[in-house]
């Protein structure tokens, strides 16, 4: 049985937003999203003894984070929780810390944190402390609380949720009154429905962000509620939400101004609110993510809100053929898109080049992390979109158009919402980038083969082989060593262990070591080869 034209837009609409629910859904099988925020270092430092009279803990970082009452804690080797004072931050929000009892027991201690940074990334971690006697470092620190992990990847669904809302909210009324008429009601209907999407996702992100801070007792505690009203998540988040419902509400007379095309003043005036809460709801979005962290963050926003603006533009053109358009008028409202797809696409270039060179250092990181990789499949996919607009473009030309080619752009633009919304839940690739190093250096009449496993900012693993000039390994008595940076600061001194490999073979030496800031630094070592013979180099490498 033929469709009539109100059963087609129907099919049609369950068809687009079916591929897009499967789209987004796809976002479940994505990992735990990593952290943004770099530990810069704790007091007490890993594995020091607790200064007499120290009577604070404090945690900092290298952006500015929000933390729960219950999110800085310190356990002693029982597990067992010590009582601490009232969460304090200082140094723009960058230090959190906590006061310690005066008559705390000597022992091992366990200092740990699970905070909120600025980019909307839980963050959790641990350090080792002794007070009165050197810390036992092989105390470890409890699992990461599951219920945080599932909350992380519920806020990658709602950002995608909330993607696919601004698209219809904002995109579709937009590309209508600029480039051609459509049913009137439909259009509202559908820019209402997308200002919802945009104004449930929001306060879910919201709602869900004291179990983020606190686990399942955050909700309970106000003192969490306050705190994630007050985190840049929790405030972008609420914003967002006051603007989608300004957008809804705004829409409402619509139906009157494409009525009246072209639209006349007075008209077009009736939607300054739907305007405002447009301009809302974009700026809170780019001001929710990576944007807000690093450097040049007003530049970096702007950018956000410019990318997240042309792609509503893209897909509301897209989704408008598919949905609205009809006939005649959808041959000419398409000609008449055609010019301001160009336009959004070369925003999209322009910013997303803006995104990538803040996100991506260095070139290495693009090929090598996942947040790069991601990166190039969705530069894939709007070319293949591009090229499905090439094809349609060149179709209008001769009067007809293929649906298929609508569907297939359509479909790949989801993808693009998809992968968009991922890349904003996980670490950026400057960060993630965490490359093994390698160098060989003199010491003496021998040779110090140093492996680093991974050179990013946070836990390194480094294992030197002590070689003759031949290449063989040698027996040494001892190996010890130094970090700092480059002027000098943050020292940091390194254990070595000596190791005995399975077939015998010549001792080599582990250390691990903390380094909390990306940079360059310098590595101090001093080989013992027996009791009257020492020597010692410096060895520079690159920190990320």
């Amino acid at each position: 049985m033929p469709l009539t034209g109100r059963s087609s837009g129907r099919h049609r609409l369950r068809w687009t937003i079916t591929v897009f629910v499967a789209l987004v859904w796809t976002l479940g099988a994505v990992g735990t999203a990593a952290a943004h925020a770099v530990l810069v270092g704790t007091d007490p430092g890993y594995g020091a003894v607790l200064t007499p009279g120290q009577s604070r803990v404090s945690v900092t970082f290298d952006e500015a984070v929000t933390v729960a009452e219950s999110g800085l804690t310190v356990l002693d080797r029982d597990g067992e929780r010590v009582a601490t004072g009232e969460i304090r931050y200082t140094d723009n929000d960058h230090t959190v810390s906590s006061a310690l009892p005066a008559d705390l027991a000597d022992g091992t201690y366990l200092l740990s944190w699970v905070i909120l940074s600025a980019d909307g990334h839980t963050v959790g971690g641990s350090s080792v402390f002794g007070v009165g006697v050197p810390p036992d470092t092989t105390l470890t620190a409890p699992p990461p609380d599951p219920l945080v992990a599932a909350l992380d990847t519920m806020v990658r669904l709602l950002a995608a949720l909330g993607y696919l809302g601004i698209v219809f909210g904002v995109g579709v009324p937009l590309v209508v009154l600029v480039c051609g008429p459509a049913a009137p009601e439909l259009v509202r209907q559908l820019g209402v429905a997308g200002a919802a999407t945009v104004a449930v996702t929001s306060v879910a992100v919201f709602a869900i962000t004291p179990g983020r801070l606190g686990g399942a007792a955050g909700w309970a505690d106000p003192s969490v509620w306050g705190s994630a009203l007050t985190s840049t998540t929790g405030a972008s988040a609420s914003v967002r939400a006051v603007g989608a419902i300004l957008l809804g509400i705004g829409l409402v007379p619509i139906t009157k101004v494409i009525a009246a095309q072209p639209p006349r003043g007075a008209s077009v005036r009736a939607l300054l609110p739907a305007a405002m809460g447009a301009l809302t709801v974009l700026i809170a979005s780019a001001a929710s993510g990576h944007a807000v962290s690093g450097p040049n963050r007003v530049v970096a926003v702007a950018s956000t809100t410019g990318h997240i603006a042309a792609m509503a533009v893209w897909g509301g053109g897209v989704g408008a053929a598919l949905l609205l358009w009809r006939g005649a008028d959808r041959l000419a409202a398409l000609r008449r898109f055609g010019a301001l797809a160009i336009t959004a696409v070369a925003v999209l270039a322009v910013t997303g080049t803006v995104q990538a060179l803040r996100a991506v250092e260095p070139l290495a990181a693009l090929w090598t992390t996942s947040w790069g990789r991601l990166l190039l499949v969705k530069l894939a996919s709007v070319l293949l979109a591009l090229v499905f607009a090439a094809l349609i473009r060149r179709h209008l030309t001769s009067g007809e158009l293929r649906p298929i080619a609508l569907r297939v752009e359509t479909a790949t633009l989801g993808i693009v919402l998809v992968i968009s919304a991922v890349l904003a839940g996980i670490t950026p690739a400057r960060d993630a980038y965490d490359p093994p190093t390698h160098s060989t250096v003199a010491l003496g009449p021998v040779r110090a083969a140093l492996d680093i496993d991974g050179a990013g900012a946070g836990e390194q693993q480094l294992t030197v082989r002590i070689l003759d000039t031949t290449g063989t390994p040698l027996d040494v008595l001892d190996l010890t060593g130094r970090l700092t940076r480059d002027d000098d600061s943050l020292p940091i001194g390194l254990e070595f262990r000596r190791v005995t490999p399975r077939d015998l073979a010549p001792d080599y030496f582990l250390a691990k070591a903390r380094v909390p800031v990306s940079g360059e630094w310098r590595l101090r070592l001093t080989v013992t080869i027996d009791r009257g013979t020492a020597y010692a180099a410096t060895v520079p490498y690159r920190v990320w």
